[in-house]
Parts: structure tokens; sequence; C-alpha cells
């Protein structure tokens, strides 16, 4: 049985612009999140007041300003392949890929942007700076998580969607 067989070529340009633009944004983001969590925490073990602007402050604000626009198109994107294909197993995946995707903006906008702000305004202490990067860390993990878990949605999605008969 095909997949698209009673899909208009409107419907299946949009699932697939939709599609692939939520696996390179889960793809993009997952990266970014996997080097943070592997290159960079190491290296913020030795920020002090002096080096946090060069290597905490204008990474993550050049991040911030890409994601902030791009990551809201994705969890559009995801909502529509929910609808899109709806009546199809790969309903199930593009869920878990927009759960993922608005959970790790959850997680960015109300957990890690105040304490984001916190430190681009200026921190008195080097004991305040190491408690503010080690919260940072700790709850930036669940960004982690959300990213990997939409990267593996959408992974999923397209390992599904190669196994049928496409038309």
């Amino acid at each position: 049985m095909s997949l698209y067989k009673n899909k208009s070529p409107l419907h299946k340009w949009l699932s697939n612009i939709c599609s692939i633009y939520t696996f390179f944004i889960a793809s993009w983001h997952m990266g970014l999140m996997i080097s943070v969590w592997l290159l960079w925490y190491p290296s913020w073990n030795g920020l002090t007041i002096n080096t946090v602007k060069n290597n905490f402050d204008i990474p993550a604000q050049t991040a911030t300003h890409l994601f902030v626009v791009m990551v809201p198109i994705a969890i559009t994107t995801a909502f529509v392949l929910i609808i899109a294909e709806w009546k199809s197993g790969l309903r199930w995946p593009a869920i878990v890929a927009f759960l993922g995707l608005t959970g790790a903006s959850v997680m960015a906008k109300y957990f890690l942007f105040p304490i984001n702000d916190i430190i681009y305004a200026g921190v008195k202490s080097e004991d305040e700076l190491t408690q503010l990067l080690v919260r940072w860390m700790a709850l930036n993990n669940w960004r982690v998580f959300f990213s990997a878990l939409t990267w593996i949605a959408m992974m999923t999605f397209y390992t599904i969607k190669s196994e049928r008969k496409i038309v």
C-alpha cells in the first residue's frame, strides 16, 4: 500500500519540506548540544569573570539569536507533519519530534535564558559564576536529552518512511 496513494502533490510537497526542515534543525541542534556537553563543559571549569565573555557570552548569544528563529519554525513544521501524517504510523515520530523541540525550547526560555541574562549582566565573584555555570550545565543536560530525542524521532520518521512504498 502506498504511503501517498490518495494525497495531493501539494500534500506530498508540504510533508517533504516539513520533514526535511525538521530533520535539518534536529540534526543541527543535537550536534550543537552534544558538542556543548562533550567539548565546552570541560573548558568552563576554568572560566573566570575576565574570560566568561569570550568563552560563554558570545557563543551563547550567537546560538540564541540563530535558534530563537529556527527552532520555532521547526516546531511548526513538526506540527504540520503531525497533521499531514495523522492517518499513518509516521504521526508517532512526528509527535515525539514536536515534543522534543518544544521541550528543548521550554528549557532554554524558562530555565537557561534567565541564567544567561545574569551572566551577561556581569557577576560579582568567581564563586557566583561557578555556581551559575554548574546550574546552567545541569539544566542544559535536559536540552541535550530533548535535542537527541528529536533527532532520534526524525531518524525513525525517515526509517519508517523509507521502508514503505512511496509513489
